[in-house]
């Protein structure tokens, strides 16, 4: 009463033969089932509804669930996982999705974080000066600093002191002057 594709060139052979059209349609209805059948549990499953509506051409959707995947990955220590995914959102975002700069520095910002925790240095400060430039027009001098105290706090893992030196001088210079209101949030990143 079914059909059985175990090979790959029967499968390949059937999908094929689909219209495009009709492909961007199945794989839309696959994410939305997906989406009704694990509501409770979409973490577990969100990379594969993300790959079904960027495959169904619902780009933003397809942002949204690469984002939600790459939290979940980073919850379980699926480092390489979580940054391919934030890597694949970023990719939609800079292409056939809808622009988000403050989404797009979001998602910088958590690959940065990421990499950092994988001793890959480089590529970490690299996201997180894409963060500063996604948001640079939107982005407050607190969540600014921050970010420079991050690279200031990548090139420090490295032994690069002078560089860190730096870096941390342009986060006390993005974070500018002590507020007159009370700022817990201020102080918290001066202090660090």
């Amino acid at each position: 009463d079914a059909y059985d594709f175990t090979h790959d060139k029967l499968r390949e052979v059937a999908y094929n033969s689909l219209s495009a059209a009709r492909r961007r349609l199945l794989h839309r209805r696959i994410a939305e089932g997906f989406v009704a059948v694990y509501r409770d549990q979409l973490a577990a499953v969100s990379g594969e509804i993300a790959t079904h509506y960027e495959l169904a051409g619902q780009y933003d959707q397809a942002v949204s669930y690469f984002q939600r995947a790459a939290e979940a990955a980073r919850e379980v220590y699926a480092n390489a996982d979580a940054v391919r995914f934030y890597r694949r959102a970023l990719a939609l975002l800079a292409g056939p999705a809808a622009a988000s700069q403050p989404l797009a520095a979001d998602l910088h910002h958590h690959l940065g974080d990421t990499l950092h925790w994988t001793a890959r240095h480089d590529e970490a400060r690299a996201a997180y000066m894409q963060a500063i430039a996604a948001a640079s027009a939107g982005t407050d001098a607190i969540h600014q600093a921050e970010l420079y105290r991050k690279i200031g706090n990548s090139w420090r893992d490295q032994n690069r002191y002078p560089e860190a030196l730096q870096a941390y001088a342009d986060a006390e210079r993005a974070l500018g002057a002590p507020p007159s209101e009370p700022s817990p949030e201020w102080w918290r990143v001066w202090i660090q």
